[in-house]
Protein backbone atom coordinates (compact mmCIF):
# COMPACT_ATOMS: atom_id res chain seq x y z
CA UNK A 1 0.00 0.00 0.00
CA UNK A 2 0.89 3.31 -0.99
CA UNK A 3 2.39 5.20 1.91
CA UNK A 4 0.74 8.59 1.50
CA UNK A 5 -2.50 6.89 1.00
CA UNK A 6 -2.13 4.89 4.28
CA UNK A 7 -1.39 8.09 5.50
CA UNK A 8 -4.84 9.58 4.00
CA UNK A 9 -6.73 6.79 5.06
CA UNK A 10 -5.56 7.25 9.17
CA UNK A 11 -6.00 11.03 8.77
CA UNK A 12 -9.61 10.23 7.72
CA UNK A 13 -10.49 7.89 10.34
CA UNK A 14 -8.71 9.95 13.24
CA UNK A 15 -11.68 13.05 11.57
CA UNK A 16 -14.15 10.59 11.68
CA UNK A 17 -13.55 10.07 15.18
CA UNK A 18 -13.50 13.50 16.10
CA UNK A 19 -16.52 14.35 13.93
CA UNK A 20 -18.52 10.89 15.80
CA UNK A 21 -16.77 12.65 19.30
CA UNK A 22 -18.19 16.16 18.54
CA UNK A 23 -21.84 14.47 17.40
CA UNK A 24 -22.22 12.72 20.66
CA UNK A 25 -21.06 15.69 22.92
CA UNK A 26 -23.39 17.92 20.63
CA UNK A 27 -26.44 15.33 20.66
CA UNK A 28 -26.02 13.66 23.70
CA UNK A 29 -23.65 14.99 26.63
CA UNK A 30 -24.25 19.02 26.59
CA UNK A 31 -28.00 18.83 26.85
CA UNK A 32 -27.51 17.02 29.84
CA UNK A 33 -24.97 19.83 31.17
CA UNK A 34 -26.88 22.36 29.96
CA UNK A 35 -29.86 20.83 31.68
CA UNK A 36 -28.01 19.96 34.88
CA UNK A 37 -26.65 24.38 34.64
CA UNK A 38 -30.43 25.45 34.05
CA UNK A 39 -31.01 23.40 38.04
CA UNK A 40 -28.10 24.79 39.45
CA UNK A 41 -29.03 27.86 38.39
CA UNK A 42 -33.24 27.28 39.41
CA UNK A 43 -31.86 26.14 42.86
CA UNK A 44 -29.14 29.33 43.45
CA UNK A 45 -32.14 31.70 42.60
CA UNK A 46 -34.03 29.36 45.26
CA UNK A 47 -31.65 29.77 47.47
CA UNK A 48 -31.71 33.81 46.66
CA UNK A 49 -35.57 34.29 47.37
CA UNK A 50 -35.01 31.86 50.09
CA UNK A 51 -32.20 34.39 52.03
CA UNK A 52 -34.48 37.09 51.33
CA UNK A 53 -37.73 35.56 53.19
CA UNK A 54 -34.97 34.57 55.95
CA UNK A 55 -33.37 37.96 56.42
CA UNK A 56 -37.42 39.40 56.51
CA UNK A 57 -38.30 36.85 58.96
CA UNK A 58 -34.92 37.53 61.32
CA UNK A 59 -35.80 41.39 61.22
CA UNK A 60 -39.17 40.40 62.72
CA UNK A 61 -38.59 38.63 65.74
CA UNK A 62 -35.81 41.19 66.56
CA UNK A 63 -38.82 43.88 66.39
CA UNK A 64 -40.82 43.39 69.48
CA UNK A 65 -44.42 42.70 69.06
CA UNK A 66 -46.74 45.96 69.44
CA UNK A 67 -48.96 46.52 72.60
CA UNK A 68 -52.03 46.06 72.80
CA UNK A 69 -53.72 49.69 72.95
CA UNK A 70 -54.17 50.71 76.54
CA UNK A 71 -57.89 50.75 76.80
CA UNK A 72 -59.36 54.16 77.61
CA UNK A 73 -60.50 55.37 81.07
CA UNK A 74 -64.27 54.76 81.59
CA UNK A 75 -64.38 58.05 83.25
CA UNK A 76 -68.52 57.25 83.34
CA UNK A 77 -67.80 54.39 85.75
CA UNK A 78 -67.60 57.47 88.11
CA UNK A 79 -71.55 58.14 89.41
CA UNK A 80 -72.50 61.49 88.49
CA UNK A 81 -70.70 61.39 85.04
CA UNK A 82 -72.36 59.84 82.22
CA UNK A 83 -71.83 59.87 78.28
CA UNK A 84 -71.55 63.57 77.54
CA UNK A 85 -70.04 64.53 80.49
CA UNK A 86 -67.19 61.57 79.76
CA UNK A 87 -67.37 63.14 76.23
CA UNK A 88 -66.32 66.69 77.30
CA UNK A 89 -64.10 65.72 79.57
CA UNK A 90 -61.82 63.26 77.10
CA UNK A 91 -62.09 66.46 74.84
CA UNK A 92 -60.57 68.53 77.39
CA UNK A 93 -57.57 65.95 77.81
CA UNK A 94 -58.92 64.38 80.97
CA UNK A 95 -58.88 61.04 79.73
CA UNK A 96 -57.97 58.84 83.20
CA UNK A 97 -58.38 59.00 86.76
CA UNK A 98 -55.36 60.26 87.45
CA UNK A 99 -56.14 63.22 85.19
CA UNK A 100 -59.50 64.29 86.83
CA UNK A 101 -58.31 63.38 90.43
CA UNK A 102 -55.16 66.17 89.66
CA UNK A 103 -58.36 68.94 88.63
CA UNK A 104 -59.43 70.99 91.32
CA UNK A 105 -63.49 71.41 91.89
CA UNK A 106 -63.22 74.86 90.61
CA UNK A 107 -61.52 73.71 87.63
CA UNK A 108 -63.75 70.99 86.70
CA UNK A 109 -66.89 72.80 86.83
CA UNK A 110 -65.49 75.52 84.57
CA UNK A 111 -64.19 72.31 82.13
CA UNK A 112 -67.87 70.72 82.73
CA UNK A 113 -69.20 74.21 81.98
CA UNK A 114 -73.17 72.78 83.52
CA UNK A 115 -76.17 74.60 82.67
CA UNK A 116 -77.28 76.45 86.49
CA UNK A 117 -80.68 74.63 86.06
CA UNK A 118 -77.39 71.03 86.85
CA UNK A 119 -75.82 70.68 89.69
CA UNK A 120 -72.57 68.80 89.59
CA UNK A 121 -71.12 67.50 92.83
CA UNK A 122 -67.20 68.05 92.11
CA UNK A 123 -66.10 66.91 95.04
CA UNK A 124 -68.13 63.06 95.00
CA UNK A 125 -66.34 63.10 91.26
CA UNK A 126 -62.66 63.81 92.13
CA UNK A 127 -62.65 61.71 95.15
CA UNK A 128 -64.13 58.75 93.21
CA UNK A 129 -61.48 59.18 90.38
CA UNK A 130 -58.43 59.17 92.78
CA UNK A 131 -60.11 56.10 94.93
CA UNK A 132 -60.45 54.37 91.19
CA UNK A 133 -56.85 55.63 90.48
CA UNK A 134 -55.19 53.79 93.39
CA UNK A 135 -57.24 50.70 93.01
CA UNK A 136 -56.18 50.45 89.33
CA UNK A 137 -52.75 51.44 90.57
CA UNK A 138 -52.51 48.88 93.56
CA UNK A 139 -54.13 46.47 90.98
CA UNK A 140 -50.79 47.17 88.97
CA UNK A 141 -52.41 48.76 85.80
CA UNK A 142 -52.21 52.06 84.53
CA UNK A 143 -54.87 54.78 85.78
Amino acid sequence: MDPVLALALLSLGAFVCVVATGLVYVWAVRPRLLKEEHNQFSTLEQLKQHDVLLRELRSRLRTPPPRPPVPPTRLADIKGIGPVYEKVLHEAGINTFEKLAALTPRQLQELINAPDWRTIDAESWLEQARLFDEWLKDAGEEA
